[in-house]
């Protein structure tokens, strides 16, 4: 199993504040596009960085440096802790860290490939817009050294007002990546 590298979060703020660009980022910490997306909205989770400072950066990734990815719709990463629940278990708390039309991805929720699920979508803390459900397929798994489930899901059913509200959450608390 390989080692998992440790990079300081005052170094990389540093950094950032210092002007360094997305490439330059890339080359000295020595990580992906999607690792440094994922930098990102750790330090803002946390606080650590303003969603100002870093919204630069995420906005302006050249196109390649983008993984080309076999997707029919952009990601859109959220740069807030949106919540999701499964409908059958609503202390089944996750968190939405991407999402588009057709699907998300989240974490702090374990599923099974080919799983169907129902969520909900909480992000009335953040916007003015209604909970929202909609029906979902996982179509992928991905565990951590640290234990932590993300999952992939297609999104199967969901109705016209709620995919308006998904989309108004996309417009107001997403970077396109």
């Amino acid at each position: 199993m390989p080692t998992k590298r440790t990079v300081k979060a005052k170094e990389v703020v540093s950094d950032i504040r210092s002007g360094m660009t997305n490439r330059q980022l890339i080359d000295k910490y020595k990580v992906s596009v999607n690792s440094l997306h994922n930098l990102l909205r750790k330090l803002i989770n946390f606080k650590a960085l303003q969603v100002s400072e870093a919204q630069v950066l995420l906005s302006s990734i050249p196109e390649e440096l983008a993984v080309k990815e076999r997707r029919k719709e952009p990601r859109h990463y959220v740069f807030v802790p949106i919540p999701i629940y499964d409908v059958n278990n609503l202390l089944d708390e996750g968190q939405v860290m991407d999402l588009s039309d057709g699907g998300l991805r989240i974490t702090r929720l374990e599923s099974k490939i080919g799983e169907k699920r129902e969520f909900l979508i909480q992000a009335d803390y953040f916007a003015r817009v209604p909970p929202l459900c909609f029906k979902a397929d996982c179509r992928w798994v991905s565990q951590t050294e640290e234990e932590s489930w993300f999952t992939g899901f297609q999104i199967t059913s969901i109705s016209d007002g709620d995919l308006m509200e998904l989309r108004k959450i996309i417009s107001m608390l997403t970077i396109t990546g």
